[in-house]
This record gives structure tokens, sequence and C-alpha cells, in this order.
């Protein structure tokens, strides 16, 4: 993914005393709206000790030696120096040493550094490079960059990437050869612009020959955390890195439209969600991006999710998220089955025969359907008027309402009337 981002790189003259040098800051959140350039430190507090808000100074940052330990060898841990030249705040690395650092004091993500490098001496042709997200020693990304030279050297000529994860390598990316890899050259300010976000990674690089036209060098996807973000030099001298600027990259905002919890009838299968809008302060409208994505069964009460997704052009992703709450308010319906002679709720039962009951049925969107409950007695052999109730209670508690049946038990059969007989005629007569 390449990112056409505007590249800053203003020489402005940096004022800054020699009190900065003792000052101990108290670090505020990178993405400080009131921190221009991103360093940690508010514009105020930086005004405030003479130091240009719009530049990245360098006073506060560690190398991984202690000048003043007293196991300090230059030779082997280096010697960063913080120089004004030409305007400009600078590190410079002038030792030959073996690896040595120079990291930022605070954590860095959704954020793009831009600076350049210089190896502006007449030796070697090494490494030189930077670390980011560097979390700890054993966890932390590293970019590696070597000489471009004509003829055949060692190392070859180009750079790595590198992932150090619980102290283990892995060799990420890679563009190296003899003599024709797209190494650094001497004397000539390589502008760089490092996109490291949540989601991404892009490393552009400016410079004669391989950088000419200002390539992305590599980009990569993935998850990735906050680290710190700091200058690596590896067996060369001889090295400036100046016009250090971060640009905070702002998360995009996803909003929803609509309640943020909605009830929803279950068995209703035409669930219409309201939407949301999303927008970016790089990117603007991002409405237009946003994916949906949802758990919703709306045959089951229960709570489900509807998720509006969006991913900004720098590869950092937000959604809102909406709780749908599946209900089961619908009482059953029940009905009766008809008897063969009879399709009204009335049965006529002639009295002395025996009842034979029908029975109705309960149907529910959520479970279905079956045999209601049955109550009422009839006398089949009184004639009168009888009632038989059904009912049902779903398993979320509604109540069906009650159908009732009623049963006439009536008497139309005539009377059989049989003679007594007489001793002597077994006839009528």
């Amino acid at each position: 993914m390449e990112f056409l981002r505007e590249r800053i790189f203003l020489p402005v003259t940096l004022l800054f005393c020699v009190c900065a040098l003792f000052f101990v800051p108290n670090f505020a959140d990178a993405s400080d709206n009131n921190d221009t350039d991103g360093d940690g430190l508010p514009d105020a507090n930086e005004t405030a000790i003479g130091r240009n808000p719009n530049f990245v100074e360098m006073h506060d940052w560690t190398a991984n030696y202690d000048p003043q330990s007293l196991d300090w060898n230059a030779a082997n841990d280096g010697n960063w120096t913080v120089i004004e030249s030409e305007g400009n705040l600078t590190v410079r690395q002038s030792m030959n040493a073996p690896s040595t650092y120079y990291l930022t004091p605070y954590d860095l993500i959704n954020v793009e550094v831009n600076g350049s490098i210089q190896v502006w001496g007449n030796s070697d042709n090494d490494y030189v490079g930077f670390y980011f997200g560097y979390v700890d020693s054993l966890n932390y990304f590293h970019f590696k960059w070597t000489r471009r030279e004509t003829e055949a050297t060692s190392p070859l000529d180009g750079w790595n990437l590198l992932q150090v994860q619980d102290g283990a390598t892995t060799r990420i990316d890679y563009d190296e050869a003899d003599s024709s890899g797209p190494g650094w050259e001497m004397g000539v300010e390589h502008n760089f612009s490092l996109v490291y976000t949540e989601g991404n990674m892009t490393l552009r690089m400016e410079g004669n020959e391989s950088f000419s036209d200002y390539p992305v060098v590599f980009s990569h996807e993935g998850n990735f955390s906050a680290g710190k973000f700091g200058f690596w030099m590896g067996s060369q001298e001889d090295a400036n890195f100046s016009n250090v600027k971060f640009t905070q990259l702002h998360p995009p905002e996803v909003t929803l439209l609509g309640n943020q919890t909605v009830l929803h009838e279950a068995g209703d299968h035409n669930y219409t969600d309201a939407g949301a809008t999303a927008s970016d302060v790089e990117d603007g409208n991002l409405t237009g991006s946003i994916s949906y994505s949802t758990d919703l069964n709306t045959s089951i009460p229960g709570s489900y999710t509807a998720v509006h997704s969006v991913r900004d052009f720098s590869d950092i992703e937000r959604n809102a998220t909406r709780t749908i709450t599946v209900v089961d308010t619908t009482p059953p319906v029940i009905s009766l089955n008809s008897d063969d002679d009879n399709d009204t709720n009335a049965t006529i039962l002639e009295a002395g025969d025996p009842w034979g009951e029908y029975g109705a049925i309960w149907t529910d969107f959520v479970d279905g359907n079956g045999t209601a409950d049955v109550n009422g007695t009839i006398d089949v052999n009184t004639p009168g008027t009888y009632y038989r109730d059904y009912a049902y209670v779903d398993d979320a508690g509604n109540e069906a309402e009650v159908v009732t049946r009623t049963i006439i038990v009536v008497d139309t059969t005539p009377a059989l009337i049989t003679l007594n007989q007489d001793g002597d005629d077994e006839a009528n007569a």
C-alpha cells in the first residue's frame, strides 16, 4: 500500500539554551493536540525552554550507553552527539562501534516519522538504519541499510527489515545484492518517511540513484503495538540523522446512526440496521468504506452485535458496535381442532354418547407448535352447556389467549316404550 503523504523538511533555526540539556520533561501523549512535532513534549513547555515546537529535539533521547559510567568505551559503545548545523538539530554518530542506538524516551504508534540520514565521512560501507516499535531489547523492528557500491564487497548492498520477538530474529523483507543493491550513498542526504500504525508499517526513501523517485522501500500490514523509535548504527561511523519530525496520524471516527442498543422481535426476519458514518482527519469522509458484520439470528432470543468497521488509508482501523437484543414478546396462537360435523367452537353431543376430545394446537414463532393444555369437565349424561378451555404459556412466559370450545349436551333421542306382557297372550292384541 503506497502512502502519498506530504513530506515536510523545513530548515529553521532551532533555539535552545544550556538549561535544555538538564531539563527533564514531563512527557505527554504524542497525540496531544498541543504537541506540534509529536515528540511527547507540549508546545508551551518547549517554547518555555527555548526549543522550536515544530521539530523534534533530541536532548532527552537515550543511547545504549551512559557516557558517565566507568565502563563506557567510545570505541565499543559509540558516541552520539547532538549538534546544531545549518539551522537544524542533528544527532551524529562519529564512532565505528559494533552496534549502537539512540532512542526516543516515549512510545509511538499511529505516527509518521520524517527525517534524513546522511553518511558524511569517507570510510567504511557498513550499516546505518533505525529501530521502531521498540518495546525492549528483545522486541522491536529493525531497518538495516548498507552502502551502495559499484564493486562487489561485503556486506551485500541493500537493506533488511528484521523483527526481533522474544529475542529471536526473523527477516521479514529485504533487497540486497552484490554491487547492485539499493544501498545508501556516501554524502547523500537520504530523506525518509516511516509510517508506523496499528495496522501498517511503510517506509519511503529519497536520494540519488535507487531512491531518486522516492519509492516505497517496504510496506507490510499486521497488528503492531506502540514502541520507541531510534536511530541505529552497526560498524559504521560518520553519520548524521536530522530534520526529524513526528506527525500523529489520527484514527478514524465511526459514529452510529440511531440507538446503540435496539430491541428486535423474534421471528421478524426483516432487520434493517440504521447504519453509521465515518471520517478521518487525514482522509476525510470514509462512510463509503465502512464494512458491516453481525451475528444476528432473529429466530433465537438473545444478545447480538452489529459491527460497523472502517480502515483508513494508514491502515488504522476503528469500529462502532450496536447491541441487538432479540426478544420474544409475541404470545402463541391457539387453534381448535375441528370435529368432523361442526367447524364452529360449539360441539353438539347427544346425551349418553361418549366425549371424544378433539383438542387444540398452539403455534409460536420461537417455540414451534404443540398440543395445548385443556381444562373443563363434561357430564355426558346430563343435558346442558359445558366448556373446555385451551391454554399455553411459551418458554418466554407469554400466555396465549385462551380459546374455549363449547359442548352442548342435548337429549334428542325419543323414549322407547316397551309393553309389559300379560300371562295369556304374547301378542299385542
